[in-house]
């Protein structure tokens, strides 16, 4: 195996994608909610165009779905990230057990894990990472929506009936086999997150469009067994909080595919993705098996 990585950096002003110094005029209220309804059935629309249900379920009986949540405010989507939590999280499986899986936290694991199947543990995500919410199928749930919004809800306080999921996008292999469906939703405006403390200890909004034409965008490089993949690794700001995120790996990717499909439009630097065949070049990407966390 050969690997190549190549790395560049594209800092951006602000201004720097968009024409003009003027921001835009306020709208009358009405005016407003009709561009906003408008902006949300086109996003539904293209979405559903990409929708691929089950097509893939069969390629993997390690099933884990994230939720991509959209949310319209103004004239604007955003997509909602959470923060993982600084104390460090189990996933155990019980063998033989129909009921919920369970987290653990690190000092129990030292505890009990020694006699445990490592297999049947796994480590849910790392301290500090910005993420989708999401996780793996349980049991009890009926298919990839179900793990989402019930991943959701643990997470940030989503409740099912305050997300329209629109669609499934081409799944993606983490870890060589585990296959991880993104659904894609769109949110209640007056939705408030309350973070699970246990397992989030931040969430932030970022508009979808920065994901074609970011402020601070670093790329790499990767080769393997002669596929060519590129590392996306977007730095945001939060314009209220001056809080600096960093938003990389399998959920940059998801971000920018999204972003792409909605907006119809190539970003501001390279990608894997071909706007005018998306699911082929999806699949490419996303299910090609690769050992390799940096994807």
């Amino acid at each position: 195996m050969r690997v190549r990585v190549r790395t560049r950096c594209f800092p951006k002003s602000p201004a720097a994608c968009r024409k003009g110094t003027a921001g835009p005029m306020p709208r009358p209220c009405g005016l407003q909610e009709s561009v906003r309804n408008n902006l949300i059935d086109d996003a539904k629309a293209r979405l559903k165009k990409f929708d691929v249900g089950t097509r893939y379920s069969h390629l993997s009986p390690s099933k884990y779905s994230v939720l991509l949540p959209l949310l319209a405010r103004g004239e604007k989507l955003y997509l909602l990230f959470t923060v993982r939590s600084d104390k460090r999280f189990f996933h155990i499986n019980i063998p033989g057990s129909t009921s919920h899986s369970t987290l653990i936290t690190e000092s129990t694991w030292m505890a009990i894990g020694e006699g445990m199947d490592q297999e049947k543990c796994k480590l849910r995500r790392a301290p500090g990472e910005v993420c989708f919410p999401g996780g793996k199928r349980d049991p009890v749930d009926a298919d990839d929506t179900a793990t989402a919004l019930r991943e959701a809800q643990e997470e940030v306080g989503l409740h099912p009936h305050q997300v329209e999921v629109v669609s499934h996008l081409v799944p993606y292999f983490i870890n060589n086999n585990d296959l991880v469906t993104p659904v894609v939703g769109f949110l209640d405006p007056d939705f408030q997150a309350q973070p699970n403390a246990d397992e989030v200890k931040d969430v932030f909004l970022v508009p979808l469009d920065y994901f074609l034409c970011p402020q601070v965008y670093y790329q790499s490089h990767f080769t393997h067994s002669g596929y060519h993949f590129v590392l996306h690794c977007f730095e945001y700001t939060d314009p209220e909080t001056g809080s600096k995120y960093l938003i990389k790996g399998m959920t940059s990717k998801l971000a920018v595919l999204a972003a792409l499909i909605i907006f119809e439009k190539s970003p501001s630097f390279e990608t894997e993705f071909d706007l005018h065949d998306l699911i082929p070049s999806c699949e490419k990407t996303f299910l090609h098996r690769c050992s390799s966390s940096k994807l």
